[in-house]
């Protein structure tokens, strides 16, 4: 065979070959394909009738637990409304119990959750609730609403006390102190009046004082443009008001002079009779005047009286160095010039009786002046505080007349103290103003006792009294420069000793 023709053989059975694998592949690729066509919704796809009646089951059951957590009663009607027509075989007996079955499992669950519960009845119960609750409060009101502001208030003292010492709150510890002085001493009590004060606003008359040089009288507007003053006077003069009315009146803002720059601050001296005589210096003073802040509600103020003593920012009122005990006074009064001398620029006034008075404060004050009796223009202006309680046949008028007929009296009462104690006598329907200085002593003694015996003594002889005191009254006189260190007490042995003599114990 020609060379040619092997080669057109061979070449055709190649492609011949080629054909038919290529047709092949084709025809196996079609089947493969059809087949995994066919197969899947063969094997894959289930009966029908099972699948919806398992479906229909869970769609009654869902129905069931929506109705138990929604809350809401049974309801097997509706579900044969729903199902009865279906397409599974389900009948209307199997439909109700599916339902009630599921129903009652679920809410016996839910019943048995004891947080599901409480919430529950909470909710539900919520208006109850708020009216046992409202009920409490009104039965309760005052009560609940004491307990809340005794908390509040504790707490807010409580916390003022931890903070009115530093300085950024100095401007709101000032306003609390101001506040503290207010109710201090806007009243004015007295002893033989318990429980019945006076307002020291309307009572205050403006003293008048004397100066040794010029026995012309110096109204207060006057002495107002000294800085450091000693003040004399007798006992009731009105020293210790003076003061009380000068820290009034800047509480109130009242104070019309360059006071107001001033912060006061007064110190009854008594206080440091406690001290030992060895400690008194000018650091103890400094400490008296921090714990009388905070007796007024300025507590902590150790830095704040530092400072302002440096700045020369304090009005410095001592009153009644005549209180301190003998035995320790020159230490007191060296202690007051220590400090006067070292903070210059604060302002002070220092008040003393007369008689005890040894010009203690002669380089450190720009005046002593001593207190004029009141004028009978003082002494009406004084008991006009009193006309709201005079009987309806007692006046004011009558009272002044009635002293002007008995001359000695008259002097007595140009002392605020015994003038108050004639105004308070006066107001009692049958007390008559006697004529004698004596007998005004007598009845007085007499009608004070009694008072103070029916409104808080446990003692009930006021004669027995009188007479102890007596006794102890010229004792006191004849020694008080023998056996008594201290001219203004007596000791307690020797008054009970004297007690004894008339009432053995």
């Amino acid at each position: 065979m020609p060379k040619f023709n092997l080669s057109y053989i061979q070449l055709f059975r190649h492609k011949f070959n080629r054909l038919v694998s290529i047709n092949l592949f084709l025809l196996t690729l079609t089947i493969v394909l059809c087949w995994s066509w066919i197969l899947p919704s063969y094997t894959q796809t289930p009966t029908p009738t099972i699948k919806s009646r398992e479906v229909l089951i869970e769609e009654i059951k869902d129905y069931a637990e929506r109705h138990v957590d929604n809350d809401k009663a049974m309801d097997s009607r509706l579900m044969i409304d729903l199902y009865e027509k279906n397409s599974v075989g389900l009948t209307t007996r199997e439909i109700t119990k599916i339902y009630e079955e599921e129903y009652t499992k679920l809410k016996e669950a839910k019943d048995s959750n004891l947080w599901e519960k409480i919430n529950d009845d909470l909710f539900y119960g919520l208006g109850w609730f708020a009216a046992l609750a409202l009920l409490i409060l009104l039965v309760f009101k005052e009560a609940i609403q004491g307990w809340v502001t005794h908390f509040i208030n504790t707490f807010g003292k409580w916390l003022y006390n931890q903070i009115a010492g530093f300085e950024l709150f100095w401007n709101y510890s000032l306003k609390r102190y101001k506040k503290g002085l207010i109710n201090k001493h806007k009243q004015l009590r007295i002893p033989f009046r318990p429980n019945r004060p006076l307002s020291l606003q309307e009572i205050y008359v403006d003293l008048q004082f004397l100066e040794k040089a010029n026995n012309e009288p110096i109204n207060f507007s006057e002495i107002k443009k000294y800085n450091r003053l000693a003040i004399k006077g007798q006992p009731g003069a009105g020293k210790t008001l003076l003061l009380r009315n000068i820290v009034l009146s800047w509480a109130r803002e009242k104070l019309k002079t360059s006071s107001n720059e001033y912060v006061p601050i007064l110190l009854e001296l008594y206080r440091l009779n406690e001290i030992e005589i060895s400690a008194l210096n000018m650091e103890v003073l400094k400490q008296k005047l921090v714990e009388a802040l905070d007796r007024d509600d300025f507590p902590k103020a150790n830095s704040f009286v530092e400072q302002s003593l440096e700045k020369g920012k304090l009005f410095l009122l001592f009153d009644g160095l005549d209180e301190v005990k003998s035995l320790i006074r020159s230490q007191v009064v060296q202690a007051i010039n220590d400090l006067l001398d070292k903070h210059d620029k604060c302002r002070a006034i220092i008040t003393c009786r007369a008689a005890v008075y040894r010009n203690d404060f002669a380089e450190s004050v720009d005046k002593t002046l001593d207190i004029k009796e009141f004028s009978d223009r003082q002494m009406r202006l004084f008991l006009e505080a009193w006309k709201s309680e005079m009987p309806p046949d007692k006046s004011i008028d009558q009272l002044i007349q009635t002293l002007r007929d008995r001359p000695l009296i008259m002097e007595l009462t140009r002392n605020p103290l015994m003038l108050t104690i004639v105004a308070h006598l006066y107001t009692q329907p049958a007390f008559v103003l006697p004529q004698s200085r004596s007998d005004f002593y007598q009845e007085s003694t007499h009608i004070l006792l009694n008072q103070w015996q029916n409104n808080f003594n446990q003692y009930k002889e006021s004669a027995h009294k009188r007479r102890v005191l007596q006794h102890l009254a010229l004792f006191a006189q004849d020694n008080a420069s023998k056996q008594q260190k201290d001219d203004l007490s007596l000791d307690y042995q020797i008054v009970l000793e004297k007690f004894r003599k008339f009432y053995p114990i």
